[in-house]
């Protein structure tokens, strides 16, 4: 599998503008991109990024790859149309008050939950077949 490596973690708060202040901060420190994909954990941090890519002369998804998560509307009419997972939040609202209700009532313990996520290629990342 892949190893994370702590140096290539940008935090953030989800935000389109922590999105391009990471990256700038990233590209500062670095003579290069390490990978071939980028990861963000939500699509508005993945436009973010995406703008502080251009402006430093990369080509999505040419030079980089980029992947979003939540798969809002508006990734959809970025150039390129961005990549996102996709889950359904009401699934997750749904299992949270199911969960938080048996805790309340029978004192049942919290569980460990599996929500499905559909992958949704777009324009933002490179075919890898």
């Amino acid at each position: 599998g892949l190893q994370l490596v702590e140096k290539n973690v940008i935090r953030g708060d989800f935000s389109e503008e922590s999105g391009y202040r990471g990256m700038i901060e990233y590209l500062d420190k670095n003579s290069r991109l390490e990978g071939s994909a980028i990861f963000a954990a939500s699509d508005h941090l993945a436009i973010g990024a995406m703008k502080a890519l251009r402006e430093r002369g990369y080509s999505i998804p040419q030079d980089i790859s980029i992947v979003g998560f939540d798969n809002t509307v508006v990734g959809q009419y970025m150039t390129p149309n961005l990549s996102s997972v996709d889950y359904l939040q009401c699934n997750i609202a749904k299992k949270a008050v199911e969960t938080l209700k048996g805790m309340i009532e029978d004192d049942k313990r919290g569980e460990f939950l599996s929500i499905p996520l559909k992958f949704i290629e777009r324009e933002s990342v490179l075919d890898a077949l």
